[in-house]
């Protein structure tokens, strides 16, 4: 009988990687286990010629014994059984379909694509008919062959995965899933709650391969579907059992584990932002959004508490095997542990270095990217020689380089403050104006951030395509993407167009409430230095969320913000008053209220700030300093007493670091100040 075979009772271990790559595979064997050169020959020549004369049975025999003795069969005996295989597909039951397509997987042998076919449709007629184990093997051999079945077989397999899930053992679990997320293939909400459930009753039986390959899949359907996270309990126990069985994985395992676990822990942080900026409505009567943000915020604090020790194990475990990683496998450890902002440690940092140097030269465009963004992101330098490797591989790739790959090659320059050579910097300039349609909101910024930073001189015809696309993607920019983008335009091109300038300050009033301090300095600078006013409405919650951010500043968050407010106001509040006052103003009511309004929220936004400025005074650089009470200056609003006193204090404990600049604004600064105390004000907040 063919129980045994791997349709079966057999289950084929779980695959770790992708499609087409052979997972765990089975290395070829001279000869084979107890047989000898001569005999194995003879065998396979006989095959070959009787295998006009082999029933369904004979040929999952014949290639599920080269699978067990780790023996390729030659082209000519493949060649006849897979003739002979496409005349018995009809009269296969449904475990001789699963057991063909396991034992090819097995072999790591692809069927011909018309015989593939026939299977495909089999497997998919016969799938009401299968078991457990037999619906995941084949789902899981699909998911190994080059050529995918189509949607609809694996759509009919998930039908029958619903209804035999609960037999299902962990490794059965695990081939599902994998196989879903490698096929690209949405699985039914159903079908996808029963392996949820299945999967935690057996998550304390999964074996390294298992772990990873669930936890990879999860990874995955948030990429691809935005599925969300596994539930509270699953997710645990998928963590606990990733790090019990650590010391048993590849480093493509560790790699996919830390991929995943990257993707999902972002995922929640965002959900849980939104929770917290209000973009779920909390107060809801009936509750149940207030219970939905409780509980992500809880799932994040879970998946920290637990993630933290994974990500310490998978750390000691990437250190032993970083000298056989591949170059997809280093980049994604790398980047992972900069997405979740924890440092890799240096020793695993030193391996993998020293393993990316020399993969370097077979490297994908992604990959490279991906390192040097991590490096930046983790706020290291790679060693000299590696950097010199990318470079050179960067060089060789640039012209098939993806938009987002572009994009984080820049960033990643431009965070390190280091310059690429000029050969390959002309390379992704060229690269970058062909791909600049495709690029994100995020990816735009990027490069228009490192415009003014890795280039001497910017190409104007990739600031041109730039701008173009900021048009195209303003309204789906983040806060960072927005103020990004205001700071790296004034600064290239010292102007923004009406229509540009207009989108910007239309989403940036979207984005405010999450906006940080660094974020509504670089807004209100660029309007300041374009010599505009913001509209009403975003100057309202530029300053509404300074004041609600005051209390969180740090000493350069004070210096930036009340300066950018400060140079607001020198531009253009005295320039209003003299419009007023000269009675040259057609509409003078409105620019009463314009300057009327900047006023009371200077007050109160300046109040916040000068609050907090005392609080972090001891903290200021000379440079900080120097910035705040210029900005007190500017306003013509001095300080109140305990932040005057502090500052004082700071700046003769910082005297000796203040640069010319420095020393020049502070002075002028406390000249004007001692002036607006004796009453000679013009303008007061």
């Amino acid at each position: 009988g063919l129980g045994g075979l791997g349709g079966g009772g057999a289950v084929l271990p779980a695959f770790p990687g992708l499609r087409g790559t052979g997972g765990a595979g089975v290395a070829p064997m001279p000869g084979g286990f107890m047989l000898g050169e001569g005999l194995l020959a003879a065998l396979a020549a006989r095959a070959e010629q009787v295998a006009p004369n082999m029933t369904a049975q004979h040929v999952i025999l014949m290639l599920n014994a080269s699978a067990k003795l780790g023996w390729r069969p030659q082209p000519s005996l493949l060649a006849a059984l897979a003739n002979r295989a496409r005349t018995v597909v009809p009269q296969m039951t449904a475990q001789n379909t699963a057991s063909i397509l396991t034992a090819y997987a097995q072999i790591g042998k692809e069927p011909p694509r018309d015989l593939l076919q026939q299977l495909a449709l089999r497997a998919a007629f016969l799938a009401d008919q299968m078991s457990a184990d037999q619906v995941a093997n084949s789902l899981h051999a699909f998911a190994r062959m080059k050529e995918p079945p189509g949607d609809g077989v694996v759509h009919a397999l998930g039908a029958r995965v619903a209804v035999v899930a609960p037999e299902m053992g962990p490794i059965s679990v695990a081939n599902c899933l994998d196989a879903f997320a490698v096929l690209n293939t949405r699985p039914h909400v159903h079908t996808l709650h029963v392996l949820n459930k299945r999967a935690e009753e057996v998550a304390s039986q999964f074996n390294a391969h298992n772990v990873s390959s669930v936890i990879h899949a999860y990874g995955a359907f948030g990429r691809l579907w935005l599925m969300g996270m596994p539930n509270e309990g699953l997710l645990a126990g998928l963590l606990q059992q990733a790090e019990k069985e650590c010391s048993g994985m590849s480093g493509l395992d560790v790699a996919r584990v830390l991929d995943a676990y990257s993707f999902l822990w972002v995922h929640l942080e965002e959900k849980v932002m939104d929770a917290v900026q209000g973009k779920k409505n909390l107060t809801k009567a009936h509750g149940a959004q207030v219970l939905g943000a409780y509980t992500t915020i809880w799932k994040l604090s879970q998946m920290k508490h637990l993630g933290d020790s994974l990500l310490t194990a998978l750390a000691g475990r990437a250190e032993v095997l970083a000298p056989e990683m591949y170059g997809r496998s280093v980049a994604l450890v790398l980047r992972s542990y900069a997405t979740v902002g924890k440092h890799p440690g240096d020793a695993l940092l030193v391996k993998l270095d020293a393993r990316a140097q020399q993969v370097a030269s077979g490297m994908s465009s992604s990959s490279l990217a991906m390192i040097l963004d991590a490096y930046a992101t983790l706020g290291e330098m790679p060693s000299d020689e590696l950097l010199a490797a990318l470079e050179v591989r960067a060089q060789d790739v640039a012209g098939h380089m993806s938009a987002e790959d572009v994009a984080n090659m820049l960033d990643a320059y431009s965070k390190m403050g280091k310059r690429p050579h000029d050969d390959l910097l002309s390379k992704l300039g060229s690269r970058a104006k062909i791909v600049a349609p495709d690029m994100t909101a995020l990816d735009v910024a990027s490069v228009l951030n490192a415009c003014t930073t890795v280039w001497r001189t910017p190409d104007e015809a990739l600031l041109d395509v730039l701008q173009t696309r900021v048009e195209a993607v303003a309204a789906q920019m983040n806060a960072a993407d927005v103020a990004t983008t205001f700071a790296a335009l004034a600064r290239l091109r010292g102007f923004i167009s009406p229509p540009l300038l207009a989108a910007l300050g239309e989403r940036a009033t979207q984005v405010v409430p999450s906006m940080l301090p660094i974020h509504l300095a670089a807004v209100l600078s660029t309007y300041a230095d374009l010599g505009q006013l913001p509209p009403q409405s975003l100057l309202a919650v530029l300053a509404r969320r300074g004041e609600e951010t005051a209390p969180q500043m740090t000493a350069k968050d004070v210096s930036g913000v009340l300066g950018a407010f400060a140079k607001i106001w020198k531009a253009h509040a005295e320039a209003q008053l003299e419009i007023l006052n000269s009675g040259t103003d057609a509409g003078g009511s409105s620019t009463a209220l314009s300057l009327a309004l900047m006023e009371q929220l200077g007050k109160s936004l300046v109040k916040a700030i000068d609050a907090r400025a005392t609080v972090v005074a001891p903290l200021m650089s000379a440079s900080d300093v120097a910035d705040v009470l210029d900005a007190f200056a500017v306003l013509a609003e001095p300080p109140e007493e305990p932040l005057l006193v502090a500052l004082g204090q700071r700046a003769k404990a910082v005297v000796g670091e203040m640069n010319a600049q420095d020393v020049a604004k502070t002075l002028n600064a406390y000249a004007q100040l001692k002036a607006i105390r004796g009453g000679l004000s013009i303008v007061r907040l």
